[in-house]
């Protein structure tokens, strides 16, 4: 899963459910890297990607996602989701031998370990989510509150073009004991909404992340003082459900 292609080191790797598949690469030192990354599950802990190293942080989005740098020195290059469940790595060597080109591979030791715990976080956070009043999970960072509904105002901003619609805006804030609040919205049909999260503590595990799955293709991560914008236009009637990276649900966007 490593090629050379036009002077560029290609990796390709795949984003799932239970991690990375292959999550070790061997790469040269000083020879730009491409490192493509197909996410099949763009709701899961693993689709926010984490390079402390390289300073990179990536909310991966379904399909093909690409990462581009050049390792400076040999060594390990980690990677992780944001809550350090699911990790990889690269090798940077000086050279690469006949027998080292092109390597990559899976540590199944990780496999085993992160299956494992994905699988007792899906138990844990199932038992939260499936029902309407399900909320975060103790493996999510929710500790297991239900979600209480509290509905939300929705304000109409108006815009400098005519022939535009007006864009709904709804707002609410985050922090550690309350979660969202407000966490409940209605909104139109065909008609631009802004949705706006002033967050007040960084988030803890799962949960510190937020999702609109239906309505938006992002995942943002909740850190202290910033202002999260998520902008869409609802094309269908229905109740979609605010979430973190996992698919926990801690509200509800309505359109009518």
């Amino acid at each position: 899963n490593v090629t050379m292609e036009n002077g560029v080191q290609v990796v390709r790797m795949k984003e799932i459910a239970s991690g990375y598949s292959p999550n070790k690469f061997t790469i040269k030192k000083g020879v730009p890297v491409k490192w493509v990354i197909d996410a099949q599950a763009p709701y899961s802990c693993a689709s926010s990607l984490v390079v402390s190293s390289l300073k990179i942080q990536k909310t991966l989005k379904a399909g093909e996602n690409v990462i581009e740098f050049t390792p400076k020195e040999t060594g390990k290059i980690p990677f992780s989701c944001s809550m350090g469940m699911y990790t990889g790595a690269f090798t940077v060597v000086d050279d690469l031998s006949a027998g080292q080109a092109g390597n990559s591979s899976v540590d199944a030791a990780n496999t085993t370990t992160t299956q494992g715990v994905a699988s007792a976080a899906a138990g844990t956070c199932g038992s939260g989510g499936s029902g309407s009043t399900g909320g975060g999970c103790g493996g999510c960072g929710g500790g297991g509150k239900a979600v209480i509904p509290a509905e939300g105002k929705v304000e109409t901003t108006p815009v400098a073009d005519s022939a535009k619609t007006d864009e709904q805006l709804i707002k609410t804030a985050y922090t550690l004991n309350d979660d969202i609040q407000p966490n409940t919205f209605t909104v139109k049909v065909g008609q631009p909404v802004k949705f706006v999260v002033d967050v007040k503590e960084n988030g803890q595990g799962c949960m510190s992340t937020v999702a609109l799955p239906g309505l938006s293709d992002d995942v943002y991560q909740l850190i202290a003082g910033k202002k999260i914008e998520i902008a869409f236009t609802p094309t269908k009637k229905g109740v979609y459900q605010i979430t973190c990276a996992m698919g926990v649900p801690r509200g509800t966007i309505t359109v009518e």
